[in-house]
């Protein structure tokens, strides 16, 4: 695929269909390191502009979101 044929087949929108679990750098009194369970949503518009909301939850199930985060700008390819 080139360039404007990934551009194409990336519009629209995509979500986490379950929470997310990924390494913090917290840790636990055992030295393990804590999960941190998110959710992303994100969203590619046409002219290369693009939205990800990024949702931290307190619990493995989604159900308490703790902070939020929405990054908005424009994709460039280079090179």
């Amino acid at each position: 695929m080139n360039t404007d044929q990934v551009k194409a087949a990336s519009l629209g929108h995509w979500e986490s269909i379950t929470p997310e679990i990924r390494p913090s750098n917290a840790k636990n009194a055992d030295g393990t390191l804590k999960p941190f369970y998110l959710n992303r949503s994100f969203t590619y518009f046409p002219e290369d502009r693009f939205e990800l909301i990024v949702t931290n939850n307190v619990d493995p199930f989604g159900k308490k979101p703790l902070a939020k985060m929405t990054i908005k700008g424009q994709y460039r390819v280079v090179g």
